[in-house]
């Protein structure tokens, strides 16, 4: 395989370095990530700058942008080339993290680790997105890591091109193919003072979980299990679809429309 390794937290955090070490069981490994701390970019995209590019050693690059443009950049742009000729073509597995926190149910919409995942799966290439929770050092998610490698060895990706996989604090219990679980809504934000009065104000911390039901990744991790969650690609709520579609067809639409009127 050849391999590209992507994150959120910056090219130098322990948990991309700890992914990248795994991946070589797996193939030939490049790193491009951003080189700072980005979490909470999702798949945002620099648009009202040039995005500088520097490579730090044969197989590393830091990107001065957002994961999403570290994927972007390496697939459609000045990384392309490079990438190729380093790994003799084109990157055909995408691993995203290991971030620094869980991403799990509602995280996904805000992630940067899931969203530069995301963008490799929106280029054609299977991508996983991989996540530990806060605080947790490398040699602490060695038997995690394995695990990961071993369901990609045995054919994982073939069932479906965007992942996302969070290890659990606790020593692992074994794998749950899981859903996505809920979160109730955040925190209020906090004010933030500085020395000479009102700075600006602390997004407010993610909610809690929603009363985890039994196959949610809440509750596997929760238990000491590896979450394994497919991700869909689709945006479109064809449900929701199907309903407008009948109410236009019984012609609700124009009476709404009449009733309005003055």
């Amino acid at each position: 395989m050849r391999i590209l390794v992507v994150n959120d937290d910056g090219l130098h955090a322990e948990g991309l370095h700890a992914l990248s070490s795994a991946a070589l069981a797996l193939g030939q490994v490049v790193r491009v990530a951003p080189d700072r701390n980005c979490s909470g970019a999702s798949q945002s995209l620099t648009l009202d700058r040039p995005v500088p590019i520097r490579r730090v050693n044969p197989s590393a690059w830091a990107v001065t942008g957002t994961p999403a443009d570290c994927v972007h950049l390496a697939f459609a742009g000045a990384l392309s080339t490079e990438l190729h000729a380093t790994l003799g073509g084109e990157p055909n597995l995408v691993l995203s993290g290991i971030n620094h926190g869980e991403n799990l149910g509602d995280d996904i919409l805000y992630s940067g680790t899931v969203g530069a995942a995301r963008v490799a799966a929106l280029f054609g290439c299977p991508a996983v997105a991989v996540s530990a929770p806060a605080g947790m050092r490398s040699e602490q998610m060695s038997e995690g890591l394995t695990q990961v490698i071993q369901l990609i060895e045995q054919g994982l990706l073939s069932q479906g091109r965007l992942w996302n996989i969070n290890l659990p604090a606790t020593p692992l219990q074994g794998v749950r193919l899981t859903s996505l679980g809920r979160r109730w809504p955040s925190a209020p934000a906090e004010s933030a003072i500085a020395p000479r009065g009102m700075a600006g104000w602390w997004v407010g911390a993610f909610g809690a979980p929603a009363q985890p039901t039994p196959d949610s990744d809440f509750a596997a991790v929760a238990q000491g299990y590896l979450s394994v969650t497919p991700l869909s690609m689709e945006r479109h709520d064809t449900a929701v679809q199907t309903l407008a579609e009948t109410w236009l067809q019984t012609g609700r639409l124009t009476q709404r429309v009449l009733e309005q009127q003055p």
